[in-house]
């Protein structure tokens, strides 16, 4: 936007505009500048919430993964206790098991 009225106001100066050509070529870009700076924070915040999200999940498959090797050769007592720490509840139905996680 600041590329595209510096040009505008390149062409004025230049004296390839006149007045009016000016207006109606400027005062749109004007007009939708603090629109712009309005939204700024706003797509900054989702980025930064995208990052951390990303990081997140790369982080909970790498823990997983790492609890996923350590397994087989923890204690019986370490993987209740794993197992207490993620799951919320255990239900037991005729036919299935329905975990709830935190």
């Amino acid at each position: 936007m600041k590329q595209e009225a510096d040009q505008t106001q390149r062409l004025y100066l230049d004296g390839r505009l006149n007045v009016a050509q000016f207006k109606d070529i400027f005062q749109p870009l004007d007009a939708r500048k603090p629109q712009i700076e309005e939204e700024i924070p706003r797509i900054e915040a989702e980025a930064d919430l995208l990052k951390v999200n990303g990081l997140t999940t790369e982080h909970i498959m790498a823990e997983a993964n790492a609890l996923h090797t350590r397994w087989p050769k923890m204690t019986s007592e370490g993987k209740r206790g794993m197992v207490e720490l993620l799951v919320k509840t255990i239900t037991v139905g005729k036919d299935d098991i329905h975990l709830s996680l935190y």
